[in-house]
C-alpha cells in the first residue's frame, strides 16, 4: 500500500468493560494498536425523517495498512478521526465513526474499514 494517499491520522478503539470499586460495570474505550495513517473516502450520505426527527448519517471508508494487532477489527469497534480528538473528553460526536465492516486488501497489504457516523439529529 502506497504511503501517498494515507494522509489522515486515525485511532481505532475497542469497548472494554471494567468495574468500579462498588462493583458497578463501567464501559470504556481503549485504543487498538495506536495511531495509524489512513486514507478517507466518502461513500454515501442520507437524511431521513422518523418520528418528527431528522436523522442524517454518512458512510465513509478508511484504508489503513494491515498489521497483526488490527487483524481482529470488528463491527463492535470504532474509529476516531482526527486522532487528536481521542484525547478530548468527551470525544466530539463528529469524530466518531462506528465500524460496520472490515475487508482485507490483498494478502495482508491493507484493510478497508467501512464506517458510518451520525451527522446530526434535529427534533422538530
Amino acid at each position: 500500500m502506497r504511503a501517498g494517499p494515507l494522509d489522515r491520522r486515525v485511532i481505532l478503539q475497542r469497548k472494554t468493560l471494567s468495574y468500579s470499586d462498588s462493583g458497578q460495570p463501567i464501559e470504556t474505550w481503549a485504543a487498538v494498536g495506536g495511531e495509524r495513517w489512513a486514507s478517507r473516502n466518502a461513500i454515501a450520505g442520507e437524511e431521513r425523517f422518523t418520528s418528527e426527527t431528522l436523522n442524517a448519517k454518512e458512510q465513509v471508508e478508511f484504508r489503513i495498512r494491515w498489521s497483526s494487532d488490527l487483524a481482529e477489527l470488528q463491527p463492535t469497534d470504532r474509529l476516531i478521526e482526527p486522532s487528536d480528538d481521542a484525547t478530548i473528553s468527551p470525544i466530539p460526536p463528529r469524530s466518531i465513526y462506528d465500524i460496520i465492516g472490515v475487508l482485507e486488501i490483498g494478502r495482508r497489504e491493507g484493510l478497508r474499514v467501512q464506517t458510518t457516523r451520525r451527522v446530526d439529529t434535529i427534533t422538530s
